[in-house]
């Protein structure tokens, strides 16, 4: 299971509407949910559990609200990877499909920038 101070970073998103999230991270707390946090490192969402949306908004002085979604990776039962879904409204075509990212635990936002790129 993932360390408690350790953060989950999304490193990759499908549709350049998401590049917002790029940077962004989870963090697992002692009740098994976890914590949503800006690049600022301000909380935006709590007591995130698997496959429940949750609502935010990145800028409070904005209209756009996200809507994501957080899902394990079969493949890692260390819950050090994650990945989900996002939209975000309003949008300019609501008939778009909603996106995917993905996240990983470990190294930087230095680290993470420089393999995005």
């Amino acid at each position: 299971m993932a360390d408690n101070e350790q953060k989950i970073h999304i490193y990759e998103v499908n549709k350049p509407d998401g590049d917002d999230l790029l940077f962004c991270y989870f963090k697992l707390q002692p009740d098994d949910t976890y914590n949503f946090h800006d690049r600022d490192h301000k909380v935006k969402a709590r007591d995130i559990t698997f496959d429940v949306p949750f609502k935010f908004k990145l800028h409070d002085d904005q209209d756009t609200e996200w809507t994501l979604t957080l899902s394990p990776v079969s493949d890692d039962p260390a819950r050090e990877k994650l990945g989900g879904t996002w939209a975000k409204s309003p949008s300019s075509d609501p008939s778009l499909e909603d996106g995917t990212y993905q996240a990983q635990a470990g190294g930087t936002m230095e680290d993470a920038a420089s393999a995005y790129a």
